[in-house]
């Protein structure tokens, strides 16, 4: 009996510390109603204010399934984009209940319907095949080639490899689980060995030929300036001037220093930029002269660090003009006159030329897109556009393009794709197989004796 009395102070003690029933919850030490179910909680209760609990409806596209005690109802399932439809709507009271959409499988379920879909793949990697194509509960499944076959991973099954001896040809290259065997004609890198041969030796001909013909070029160039120096040295010792040379006749300044040339450069007066006096008349210490050369010869005008400074004329020698200027007047007492490359020309060196040469225009009907664009003092560059190759390239760029291949002849299969390089590749297809070129491998010929008798087993079956 004590013992009984004493529960039951315990449980009133309880209560009294805030205990409150299950469609209540404590605030202080007051209970206060839980909301219903399809809304949500707002305010408190209060008993010096005899009000209860202030709940809010759910809006649209939320709900609450129970007493809560919520400042937000849920959220309702089947959103846009997710791979998931409705097939019972969503209410105040109640989730709504979803399936998948095709192409799609459930990656997360719930009471009967699914809360999260993934989309099925399409294909397995390289050296896979679709063993079984996905559902609405699982994904695509895929599984290994095994030894002798392979796949791309797009088809539903592997393919044996092609062996090469049983239709005649030699195995160029063993296959992969991703790639078929490569097959090729015997004795192949024979003729590839006799050629690479063939092409050194004439190559390496054709170099003795050229040097040949360089140093026959140089020790008449030699010759010839050797017999001109000597001409001059005589008609200098005489104090004469020398014949067939291009010199200006000194103006008053000059008269009393025949050897000086002003340092400074001139303007011509009309715009154009002069690029300095021409090089002065200077008798060297040993007596002879260096003079411009014969105006007929123009590779006797002076060269410095390989790069031709002067340029031949009528009269003599002349400056050449810098990269992005050409010439608008030659040489007369003062230096060259050089005007800038107009736009859409350019000159990419030291010239001696009258007009600037004209940019290449990148042609996109042609295939060609800008990779570098065309300044005064250097060509445009231009590369392939997507689906076409380069098939005349210069200079880091391509100034000719043709559109890839999109399939091969028949008889014949896709082994690669172009690239910005190459077109297209096509291969034979080997005996026992075909292809009309729309594809990447050969397919097996289907055995007719094979299938006929097939079909004769079947209708005596039956017949039986």
């Amino acid at each position: 009996m004590h013992i009984l009395g004493t529960l039951m102070l315990i449980c009133l003690a309880g209560y009294s510390l805030g205990s409150c029933p299950p469609d209540e919850y404590p605030v202080g030490s007051e209970c206060c109603p839980l909301c219903r179910r399809g809304s949500h909680f707002v305010n408190d209760c209060s008993m010096e204010n005899h009000s209860s609990t202030k709940c809010s409806r759910c809006p649209n596209g939320t709900f609450q399934i129970g007493n809560n005690k919520e400042k937000q109802c849920s959220t309702c399932s089947c959103g846009a984009g997710l791979g998931l439809k409705v097939t019972e709507s969503c209410s105040s009271t109640s989730d709504a209940v979803c399936e998948v959409l095709d192409g799609f499988f459930c990656s997360d379920s719930n009471g009967g319907g699914c809360r999260a879909a993934q989309r099925h793949r399409l294909s397995c990697s390289p050296g896979q095949y679709i063993g079984q194509r996905g559902t609405a509960y699982k994904d695509t499944e895929c599984l290994h080639c095994t030894d002798g076959t392979f796949s791309n991973g797009t088809s539903s099954s592997c393919q044996n490899h092609t062996k090469c001896e049983s239709v005649g040809l030699k195995l160029m290259r063993p296959g992969t689980d991703s790639t078929d065997s490569e097959c090729g004609e015997h004795g192949a890198h024979t003729g590839l060995v006799a050629g690479i041969i063939s092409g050194v030796i004439m190559v390496m001909a054709l170099m003795a030929l050229i040097i040949i013909a360089i140093i026959h070029m140089r020790n008449k160039r030699e010759w010839r300036l050797t017999s001109k120096m000597e001409t001059l040295s005589q008609e200098w010792s005489r104090g004469c001037c020398p014949t067939g040379i291009y010199s200006p006749a000194p103006t008053r300044d000059q008269q009393g220093h025949p050897t000086t040339t002003p340092a400074a450069t001139m303007d011509d007066h009309d715009g154009d930029q002069s690029l300095g006096p021409a090089p002065p008349l200077k008798p060297p210490h040993n007596g002879s002269v260096s003079l411009p050369q014969h105006p007929e010869d123009k590779s006797d005008c002076p060269l410095q660090d390989r790069r031709r400074t002067e340029y031949s004329t009528e009269a003599g020698c002349c400056p050449t003009c810098p990269p992005g200027m050409f010439v608008s007047r030659h040489c007369t007492e003062f230096s060259t006159s050089c005007a800038s490359c107009t736009e859409g020309t350019f000159q990419d060196g030291h010239n001696g030329r009258e007009q600037c040469f004209s940019c290449k225009h990148c042609d996109a009907g042609l295939g060609l897109k800008v990779k570098k664009s065309c300044s005064s003092t250097s060509e445009a560059v231009c590369e392939v556009l997507d689906g076409f190759f380069c098939r005349d390239s210069n200079r880091g760029g391509c100034r000719a393009a043709q559109r890839h291949r999109l399939s091969c002849s028949p008889g014949h299969y896709i082994d690669q794709r172009g690239t910005a390089d190459k077109d297209t590749e096509c291969l034979h297809c080997t005996d026992g197989t075909f292809s009309n070129g729309t594809s990447t491998s050969c397919q097996n010929h289907t055995n007719v004796l094979q299938s006929f008798l097939i079909e004769a087993d079947t209708v005596v079956n039956l017949w039986d």
